[in-house]
């Protein structure tokens, strides 16, 4: 009977320990203790929101740049975002590349891994003794997600009069590349990849880890980076009656700086709303 008992010990034991190193990311090197809490967090919903309590909407679009010092973690080797959003997307087909922010029509994933490849053209010497023998031949050149440096994210700042409360939902996030001209190799000026849905993407994030600068044990997610607001960022649009982007206004397509500062303006135009609803 006492060995029976042993030996159910020992088999708990060791499933235990399984059942650890399964929940431990790929990514990480088991540590002093078992991590969980990642894996086991769940999305906080967004409250119920009636159109009758919006007493003010605006739409935002403003562009996150991973080569900030506050928005490295983003691009954490170990699990950088490119990665999480590029494979949902193109591998486990757990998210929807849309094409525009209609977010109406979608890529496939085999439409979504030619995005940004292109053929490149290469002479080829055959004969290495004639050097001015030589033949034209093409090589696939596949994009590479670890490229993408921007996001555009879409979103919508809300006052709700029920709650009497001004906050902000993310509505879509797309990954921004360089694309390149045919054959020529020549890059084109930056532009939007695809769009998915943030809504759809919490679930994702949720459970995927940010790299944390301050405490290795504060577990932080991608969710939390997004909602929290964790991120710099700079105002690319607001809406308008032309519904232009900020930089394709006359005044400020010769001077980028001045397209900058326009963003600021509109941040602190937010700002100022909330803050002259109250009376003190």
């Amino acid at each position: 009977m006492k060995k029976v008992i042993i030996i159910f010990i020992v088999l708990f034991a060791l499933a235990s320990q399984i059942n650890i190193q399964a929940q431990t990311p790929a990514y990480e090197t088991p540590g002093a203790f078992p991590k969980q809490a990642v894996a086991e967090r769940k999305i906080v919903p967004w409250p119920y929101l009636r159109e009758a309590d919006v007493m003010y909407s605006r739409r935002i679009e403003r562009v996150v740049d991973t080569r900030e010092k506050i928005n490295l973690c983003m691009k954490w080797p170990k699990n950088p975002l490119y990665d999480i959003i590029y494979k949902a997307v193109t591998e486990k087909a757990t998210l929807v590349a849309y094409k525009s922010d209609s977010l109406s029509s979608f890529y496939t994933a085999e439409e979504v891994l030619k995005l940004g490849s292109y053929d490149k053209n290469i002479q080829v010497y055959p004969d290495p003794n004639d050097p001015y023998y030589a033949i034209d031949s093409v090589i696939p050149v596949r994009f590479k997600p670890e490229e993408i440096r921007k996001y555009k994210i879409i979103e919508e700042w809300i006052f709700d009069r029920n709650t009497s409360e001004m906050y902000v939902r993310i509505l879509a996030i797309a990954p921004m590349y360089r694309p390149v001209a045919g054959s020529t190799g020549i890059e084109l000026p930056e532009q939007e990849m695809f769009y998915i849905k943030y809504n759809d993407a919490r679930n994702i994030f949720v459970n995927e880890e940010l790299f944390n600068r301050f405490n290795d044990a504060g577990r932080l997610t991608v969710d939390d980076f997004f909602e929290q607001r964790l991120f710099n960022s700079y105002i690319t649009k607001e809406s308008n009656d032309y519904d232009l982007a900020i930089r394709q206004f006359e005044e400020f397509k010769v001077d980028p700086y001045e397209a900058l500062l326009k963003g600021e303006e509109v941040k602190n135009k937010l700002f100022e709303f909330e803050h002259d609803l109250w009376e003190f």
